[in-house]
């Protein structure tokens, strides 16, 4: 069929547009697979070049432009260094047709290893931050908000990045890696009803990982999500914070799980929860230390949740298991786990705030409070915290040596605790203290009312180790003493105190460190019923109970009192007069501020003692007060209660004792109704002071007491009634404190006919007296005594006759105690005229001889060393006798013994006698019995010259004489102990015949 013109022009311009559009098609491939990239590589280098002034870089670029595809490969800007900066190896961009008409749709973006090397440099200068500088800083203008730009991301995909960081300011430098690193964004878009769903993966080359998943908003902003970190070194932090935080972490394994919701309208919200929390292992310690203060086995957290709107924060578990705490206090005062929160080592006291000027003008007002002081307070709640087998070890440095204590194992569980005011919080605690004293506690606490109440129970506290704080404070060393109380603690919200319980020490010993002995203790100091209140102020304690107390009083030679200096710290002067020096003058009265009522049920006393000695005098004086048993009942601060006494004890182990009556000591107007009743003290132990004050010693006598003391409304009335038997002055004593007074007729004149005397001495007085002082009054009274019999003689009631003669007259061998069977008959004798005439009473001198007792103790001595090396060298045979006695009889055998014991006491060296030097240089054999005997008369005349007897020896031997005659004059049971008395006598006896020591016996 022919073609007309108008179909030939058609297909022309269908072969035209058909050649264009493959032309345009071409075109827009060639620009697309070769332009853009070429285009988009010189731009960027360009950018790098002259704007960045980096190098840039680039691998191969590929550009699909019919899928819209952008590949980029091995991407990298260096810094300014020249190192790298940050790259990939591979970016994909997937744009969205929609991009090419002006909305920025991307429908995928992958990156391969990406990385990014962030550098802070020794300058603070950020290497990232420092690219910013290259571009001009433009005016902001101001302008409404705009909208964020329309962007949109179907997927976004990064795998095996990795992040260098790199810190060079410190002066340890830091640096961390995170690799590989993985993200996830899925829908993302900047409308606010994109989803914008993200997940964030990283580990460390460590093992640590850090997990983030979740969606976030742009406008307005948002987010909400989980994250989790696990196995976190806390060394990694550490690194790079050691110079901002006070303390370094030096080990501990962090991990974590929680969640998170962040929204920013219609006003700031965020809300935080950790489900779960733990770190173990974990130690710190202050920067700069030398060893960590705080170790931590675990560290448990489960269930915590934060609310910033709602200003509330929960912990629904939090645990501590495991772990020590060194605890250190410094000679500064400062306790070392102060330096993990910051505190300087040494603090100066803040300067005062400054004064405000005065106003000439009217006040200002307060400005109105602002919305933020409206807000609700914040909301804490934890209801169950716990702390389980923590030790603390304690050291007190302040002074030397320091203190230590060992606190282990701590445990302490807090139950509802809840910062609200009415809020209710269980309390236990209980821990081990130097591995004997137990410590527990349980109660209830008002965080928001500061009231409490509970229980505190302590069993068997060490108090020795106090030691240091009382060696600190005083002269004493507290050598034990176990701690037990348990009481119920109650504070309430005004401020008042309660205290009901009980306590105890037992076993307490202490020692005089200047003295090295006793000073204080007690087998048991018992305190119950103690009930204590602040408001109204008073005291109540049901009973009180010492076993075995005992104390050490001791005048020194200065006067001062052992008391004092004992209770004074190191170094002090220590110790108060025994006697003031002067009294001084009264004092303008003050009102006596109101005394707290107190009151004490029973205080019972079991088998006390005490000890007194006056190093003052010269000689000592000692006395001791023993068995001290008894009770006070009724103690009340009530004016007009009473108290009963009834204590019994003795005087120097024998002479009993006795207080009672009744008293009240703590009521502000004193009475006291007692009796101090003593029976037959030993009147010869008071010598020192009868020498130095009445000028004689005394040989004998014996006190019987009973005195009574009234005092009322400030007034005391006192009877005294002295019995003093058979007491008898010895020598006179030059002293210019003692009386001039002819003692001895005195008191002869005043005994009646049975040696007896017996004196009343009534005293009377006010107590608001200054001068009046009962002591003084007393002496005052005895010399009056003593005056009484200046004209009496002295009377003897004669020799007494029914067993011959010289009865009285009984010997000893000298350097001997023992009495042989003559002398037990003549005693014998001496008791039975003794119990027919109960009136009489018997001296026993304690008698010795020096000139015949020294060398017999002497030659004693000799015979027993002898006698002991024999034994040592020569151990005894069966059917022979001792080994000891036949060497001793054994001339030649006694020659060998006193050669070695010469050698022992003069040395080897020493030339031996004449005699006995040329008897070892002959032998043996040779040596007759007659050389022998006189060469053992020698060498022990030379030994003998080297044994002195000291003068106590010969006392002692005196006194065990007396002791002899008394317990066989006493053991027949038929005499009265008070009848017989030991006396010292001055004369040293006069020799018997056949050299034996005569003590003669004196009826008075």
């Amino acid at each position: 069929m022919p073609q007309t013109e108008g179909t030939v022009a058609a297909r022309k311009k269908l072969v035209i547009s058909a050649i264009v559009l493959v032309a345009l098609v071409g075109l827009y491939a060639l620009v697309g697979f070769a332009g853009v990239p070429r285009i988009l590589r010189s731009q960027l280098q360009e950018l790098a070049t002259e704007k960045l002034h980096r190098t840039l870089t680039l691998g191969e670029i590929r550009f699909n432009p019919f899928t819209l595809e952008l590949e980029v490969h091995d991407c990298a800007l260096a810094d300014a260094g020249g190192a790298p900066l940050f790259g990939f190896r591979r970016l994909l961009l997937n744009f969205n047709l929609a991009s090419i008409f002006g909305s920025a749709s991307l429908e995928a973006v992958e990156a391969d290893e990406p990385f990014a090397h962030v550098l802070i440099g020794a300058d603070a200068k950020v290497n990232v931050a420092e690219l910013a500088k290259s571009f001009p800083a433009t005016e902001p203008q101001p302008k409404e908000p705009a909208k964020p730009m329309e962007l949109s991301i179907e997927q976004l995909r990064v795998r095996g990045g990795r992040l260098d960081f790199e810190d060079k300011t410190p002066s340890k430098p830091f640096a961390l890696r995170l690799a590989p690193i993985s993200f996830d964004l899925q829908n993302f878009g900047t409308q606010p009803a994109s989803p914008n769903s993200f997940a964030l993966h990283a580990m460390s080359p460590r093992n640590e990982r850090f997990d983030f998943t979740g969606s976030f908003s742009i406008e307005p902003f948002g987010s909400k999500g989980r994250f989790e970190i696990a196995n976190l070194q806390l060394n990694t932090p550490r690194a790079y914070l050691q110079e901002v935080l006070p303390f370094e972490t030096t080990a501990g394994v962090l991990a974590l799980k929680g969640d998170y919701d962040v929204a920013t309208q219609p006003k700031l919200e965020l809300k935080a929860g950790l489900s779960e929390f733990s770190m173990t292992d974990f130690a710190a310690r202050a920067r700069g230390a030398a060893s960590d203060d705080i170790t931590l086995a675990s560290v448990t957290v489960t269930d915590a949740r934060f609310d910033l709107a709602q200003r509330s924060v929960t912990i629904h578990s939090a645990r501590i298991a495991g772990g020590t705490v060194q605890a250190r206090l410094g000679a500064n005062g400062h306790l070392n786990l102060e330096l993990l929160a910051g505190a300087p080592s040494d603090t100066a006291p803040a300067d005062p705030a400054p004064e405000e000027p005065a106003s000439a003008g009217p006040v200002a007002q307060a400005p109105a409070p602002t919305a933020s002081a409206a807000r609700p307070p914040w909301s804490i709640s934890a209801p169950d915290l716990a702390i389980h087998d923590v030790g603390v070890h304690f050291e007190d440095h302040r002074f030397e040596p320091g203190a230590n204590f060992e606190v282990q194992p701590v445990n302490v569980t807090v139950a509802n605790y809840s910062n609200a005011p009415d809020a209710q919080v269980d309390l236990h605690a209980d821990l081990l203290i130097d591995g004997k004293g137990k410590l527990e506690m349980d109660g209830k606490a008002s965080p928001g009312t500061g009231a409490l109440a509970g229980r505190v129970a302590l069993s068997n506290f060490d108090l020795a180790s106090l030691q240091p704080y009382v060696a600190h404070n005083t002269q004493m060393r507290l050598l034990g003493g176990a701690l037990t109380t348990n009481l119920e603690v109650a504070r309430a919200a005004d401020g008042a105190l309660s205290i009901k319980g009980s306590t105890e020490v037992a076993k307490l010993s202490t020692v005089d460190e200047a003295l090295r002995q006793d000073f204080v203790k007690w087998e048991l100091l018992r305190i119950s019923g103690i009930d204590y209140q602040t408001q109204p102020a008073r005291l109540a304690i049901r009973s009180v109970f010492a076993q075995a107390p005992y104390a050490r009083v001791i005048i020194a030679p200065d006067r001062t009192v052992n008391v004092a200096r004992v209770l004074s710290p190191p170094g002090g002067g220590g110790g108060a007069p025994a006697q003031p020096a002067a009294t001084p003058a009264p004092a303008a009265p003050t009102p006596a501020p109101a005394k707290m009522p107190m009151s004490i049920g029973t205080v019972r006393i079991a088998n006390a003692s005490a000890n007194f000695a006056d190093f003052w005098i010269q000689p000592n004086y000692a006395v001791s007060l023993a068995s001290l048993t008894g009770t006070v009942t009724g103690l009340d601060s009530r004016p007009g209660s009473r108290a009963k006494v009834a204590i019994d004890g003795k005087v120097d182990k024998y002479a009993p004792a006795r207080i009672a009556g009744e008293m009240n000591i703590l009521s502000g107007s004193a009475y006291s109704d007692i009796t101090v009743s003593m029976k037959g003290v030993e009147l010869s132990t008071v010598t020192p002071y009868s020498g130095r004050f009445a000028g004689y010693k005394i040989e004998k006598g014996k006190l019987n007491v009973d005195v009574t003391y009234h005092v009322e409304n400030r007034e005391l009335k006192a009877g005294q009634h002295f019995v003093i038997d058979q007491l008898q002055l010895g020598e006179r004593v030059e002293s210019p404190d003692a009386v001039h007074l002819p003692l001895k007729i005195a008191v002869a004149l005043l005994k009646d006919r049975n040696g007896v005397i017996d004196i009343d001495l009534p005293l009377s007085g006010s107590l608001d007296d200054p001068q009046f002082r009962v002591g003084p009054l007393i002496w005052k009274a005895f010399l009056g005594l003593l005056t009484k019999v200046v004209t009496a003689p002295f009377a003897w009631l004669g020799h007494l006759g029914g067993g011959g003669p010289d009865m009285n007259i009984i010997e000893f061998t000298a350097g001997d105690a023992t009495l042989d069977a003559a002398g037990q008959e003549k005693l014998a004798s001496v008791a039975k005229a003794l119990t027919e005439r109960p009136e009489l009473a018997l001296d026993v001198p304690m008698a010795f001889h020096p000139q015949l007792d020294r060398p017999a103790l002497a030659r004693k001595l000799l015979e027993a060393r002898l006698a002991l090396a024999a034994e040592k060298s020569a151990p005894k045979k069966r059917g022979t006798a001792a080994p000891e006695v036949s060497a001793l009889a054994d001339p030649a055998r006694r020659f060998d013994l006193l050669i070695a014991q010469f050698h022992e006491q003069f040395g080897r060296d020493t030339a031996l006698p004449p005699g006995a030097a040329a008897a070892s240089q002959q032998r043996r054999k040779d040596v007759d019995t007659e050389t022998f005997v006189s060469a053992n008369t020698e060498l022990e005349t030379a030994l003998l010259a080297q044994m002195p007897v000291t003068d106590r020896e010969l006392e002692d031997l005196g006194s065990a004489r007396g002791r002899a005659i008394q317990d066989v004059l006493l053991g027949g049971g038929g005499l009265d102990p008070a009848r017989v008395f030991l006396v010292r006598v001055r004369s040293e006896g006069a020799p018997a015949a056949e050299g034996r020591v005569r003590a003669e016996l004196a009826l008075k």
